[in-house]
């Protein structure tokens, strides 16, 4: 999200124009879940979602929720990927060794929530 996601809604409306789509690849916290939160980021429950979508004015014409064995497959193949290509790059900039690690910790730790408390979800929407 750029910022707060109501915020970010309606200043993707207001650039897509009327009818426009706008597609949100985030996440939601799970039922019975504690808060989760990245950065400043707070991850929003399922209802409150669709509540600012409400709020914003634009219609939800689809949401894909990533669930199942097949999404923590997917899961750990990305994270092999990213472990892989961190390494690579951290051959290639050794200076720089700190923020791979880094960022491969933060995605660790984002997945272990995908796995846990998040469930990844695709909304489509229409201004």
């Amino acid at each position: 999200m750029l910022s707060k996601p109501g915020e970010t809604i309606g200043l993707m409306k207001n650039t897509g124009g009327p009818g426009g789509l706008i597609i949100i690849d985030d996440a939601y916290l799970s039922d019975g879940a504690a808060r989760v939160a990245y950065n400043q980021y707070e991850y929003l429950k399922r209802s409150e979602w669709h509540d600012i979508i409400h709020r914003s004015g634009v219609r939800l014409v689809e949401e894909i929720r990533a669930e199942g064995e097949s999404s923590a497959d997917s899961y750990a193949s990305d994270m092999q990927n990213i472990r892989a290509r961190a390494g690579e790059l951290k051959v290639r900039y050794p200076e720089h060794g700190h923020l791979f690690d880094s960022y491969v910790a933060s995605q660790e730790d984002e997945y272990r929530d995908l796995e846990q408390a998040l469930t990844g979800v695709l909304l489509l929407l229409r201004t």
